[in-house]
């Protein structure tokens, strides 16, 4: 493993993400976290852009407004050059085989720090955690000559196509993005187009069972 491994940490408990940093640095001197999130979206863009990816990200499964699948999956398609390893505190089995259709490189149960140290050293030197888990490579290729639904979304439509999904309004979705409900309704329009829905209700109903 190299000298210093980076990590970005991404879960809506805010309260969680100050102690798992603290544990992962007390536990891993090695590593360093570069950047903690509660939010999804923003985990996705940190990983894309080469100034903030980490060389393995840590993310929980049950967020609320951009689900931890979708997560993986919206960074495994673009590049291979992140370690994913999922975390969960519901059994792991609720979560492993979506993790790994994701492009996740292992799965790990939330409350156990030691669990989560190993597994992260363990991807951080580019194997997987768990039986079913692909490199990083191998799951991008998969994912990436895939023609999902998704493929063929911006990022802020996929945004929009994730907080519709999580049931979130019109005027939620603009107050958390920052944007007109106008332009809310835009992105989702021609997500809808692109996804071949005639209406929002299908249009989401197509996502999540795309994202299942």
């Amino acid at each position: 493993m190299d000298h210093e491994v980076t990590i970005g940490i991404v879960d809506n408990d805010r309260f969680v993400l100050p102690s798992l940093k603290t544990s992962i640095t007390e536990l891993l001197p090695d590593a360093k976290v570069i950047w903690t999130t509660a939010d999804g979206g923003e985990a996705v863009q940190y990983c894309l852009r080469a100034a903030t990816r980490p060389k393995v990200l840590l993310v929980d499964m049950s967020m609320e407004r951009v689900s931890g699948i979708s997560v993986c999956r919206r960074i495994r398609a673009r590049i291979s050059k992140v370690g994913i390893l999922a975390m969960t505190a519901y059994s792991l089995d609720k979560y492993t085989e979506k993790a790994s259709l994701a492009g996740a490189q292992g799965i790990v149960g939330k409350a156990d720090e030691q669990q989560i140290v190993t597994a992260l050293r363990t991807v951080a030197s580019g194997g997987t955690w768990g039986d079913g888990f692909e490199s990083p490579l191998t799951a991008h290729v998969r994912l990436k000559n895939q023609s999902g639904m998704s493929a063929v979304l911006t990022d802020r439509e996929f945004e929009i196509m994730d907080s519709f999904a999580a049931g979130m309004s019109i005027k939620a979705i603009s107050e958390t993005l920052n944007i007109t409900p106008e332009t809310v309704k835009k992105h989702g329009q021609r997500a809808m187009h692109k996804l071949g829905a005639t209406s929002r209700w299908q249009a989401v109903a197509m996502w999540l069972n795309a994202e299942a």
